[in-house]
């Protein structure tokens, strides 16, 4: 509930702010999102197949940044 309190109030807040400040926060959300990964999932997956494991996300980000691009 609360959760989605907050993103009600951010929605109202910010639903005139200028991009560069959208870019801002939704950079830092990003950042948080892969902290977070890389805080839980690569070390489970590094414990089963070690060195691929960093060439793997890397090419995931990739893929994922080449498809936002292709789309916009």
């Amino acid at each position: 509930m609360l959760s989605g309190l907050a993103a009600l109030v951010g929605f109202l807040v910010l639903q005139d702010a200028p991009a560069e400040v959208v870019a801002f926060i939704t950079a830092v959300a990003a950042g948080a999102l892969l902290a977070m990964l890389a805080d839980t999932m690569i070390p489970e997956a590094f414990e089963e197949h070690h060195l691929p494991t960093g060439l793997i996300a890397a090419v995931g980000f990739l893929a994922a940044f080449t498809v936002d691009q292709i789309g916009s």
